[in-house]
């Protein structure tokens, strides 16, 4: 199963873009946490998890391309693919 890190910025966002984004993100089967272990945490503003099937960064990157488009004209879009994760002090959900 291949997981993904996918990081959005929109551009001269308004009040409730990004909560707009949330839920396109969703829509395209990204989640605002990753599960660790016994528990699930919250990813930083922005940054989003896949889990799944799809193997393509690229593809990975046009889900986002289309949510992100659905919110604002303008914006940034890093995808990593993880090979690994550490964090720190992320948060319970």
């Amino acid at each position: 199963m291949a997981r993904f890190t996918t990081r959005i910025e929109l551009h001269r966002h308004k009040p409730g873009d990004y909560d707009r984004l949330h839920t396109e993100m969703e829509a395209e089967g990204f989640t605002r946490t990753l599960d660790a272990k016994s528990n699930t945490l919250h990813l930083p503003t922005a940054e989003y998890n896949y889990v799944g099937t799809i193997e393509d960064q690229h593809v990975i990157l046009e889900m986002a391309r289309r949510a992100a488009s659905a919110v604002r004209p303008s914006f940034e879009i890093l995808v990593t693919k993880s090979a690994g994760r550490a964090w720190y002090n992320l948060q319970p959900a």
